[in-house]
């Protein structure tokens, strides 16, 4: 079977730039984070979903062979694993003003 861009449909690549742009749309908080310090707002069960979701998408890109969605949904889990280990780290320090002093 030969590879031809006529078979890649409208539909495949607009829902596979919506999954990049799911994934990546973690970079941003993570550096809000990182400057603020400030997680009280990032429920655990959101990141909980996000992290069941990225597993179930992980294990489907691997059953399907499709290794540009695994490469996507691997870094989906990485960020999503980050953003956890971050969350629990800065809730069970204590707050000093320095990290939460905008001139900082």
């Amino acid at each position: 079977m030969e590879f031809t861009f006529e078979k890649i449909s409208f539909d495949a690549v607009a829902v596979f730039a919506t999954i990049i742009l799911r994934t990546f749309s973690y970079v941003p908080l993570i550096s809000a984070v990182k400057r603020t310090h400030f997680t009280k707002n990032i429920p655990y069960e959101m990141l909980l979903m996000d992290f069941i979701a990225s597993t179930i998408f992980i294990t489907l890109a691997l059953a399907r062979g499709y290794y540009a969605h695994l490469v996507v949904f691997l870094i989906y889990f990485t960020l999503v694993t980050y953003m956890m280990m971050v969350k629990y780290d800065l809730e069970r320090t204590p707050v000093t003003k320095s990290a939460t002093d905008p001139s900082h």
